[in-house]
């Protein structure tokens, strides 16, 4: 059997992610359950580590997530919008979603 470990996971994306955007979305889902949950906070605890202030990491949460929905909230991302680092998208986005 294979096992997961959400927290390392949700770390290592924010530790790829940290100082690469001024802004972060994490998205997730509204009944997502304890793996999804364990992502998200390993996600946030990281970057506050990191001194990214709060106000700059929102999190979405969404009832589900087919191809269809990724594609409507796609195209509701500005990824310019407020960006800080010259060169580098002013949005990076974590996809939390799970069981």
């Amino acid at each position: 059997s294979v096992e997961l470990d959400n927290i390392v996971g949700g770390r290592l994306a924010a530790q790829r992610l940290a100082g690469r955007a001024s802004r972060y979305l994490v998205i997730s889902g509204s009944d997502q359950g304890r793996n999804g949950d364990q992502r998200v906070k390993a996600f946030r605890a990281f970057l506050d580590q990191a001194g990214v202030p709060p106000g700059h990491v929102e999190e979405k949460k969404v009832a589900s997530a087919d191809l269809h929905r990724g594609y409507e909230m796609g195209l509701e991302i500005d990824p310019t919008q407020d960006s800080t680092i010259p060169g580098q998208p002013g949005l990076a986005i974590f996809s939390a979603w799970g069981d």
